[in-house]
């Protein structure tokens, strides 16, 4: 069973291995995504910006890519503005009840 911790994890651990700075853990913002977008986790990607070098959107859709190929645990996602929403995929969902 995989919990929601351990998926907000692989997030933090992707942009890690992406930006490779000890320090940007302390920047990394993951939240439970708005009732008002489609997603289930929300990366805030400005924190980000300086270490990317691009702009907001960008760095979502790089980091997306990223976690989407090297993470197990989503399916989709999608940008609004400067924040990455993730979709986790429904098998994640059913095995944490």
């Amino acid at each position: 069973m995989v919990d929601f911790i351990t998926i907000k994890n692989s997030i933090y651990t992707s942009v890690l291995s992406l930006y490779e700075d000890k320090n940007i853990r302390d920047l990394v913002t993951v939240e439970e995504t708005k009732k008002d977008f489609e997603g289930d986790l929300t990366l805030v990607v400005f924190s980000l910006l300086k270490f990317s070098k691009k702009s907001p959107e960008e760095t979502a859709d790089f980091v997306g890519e990223y976690i989407l190929k090297n993470t197990p645990y989503f399916e989709n996602y999608n940008i609004v503005k400067g924040f990455l929403n993730l979709i986790i995929k429904q098998k994640y969902w059913l095995s944490s009840f």
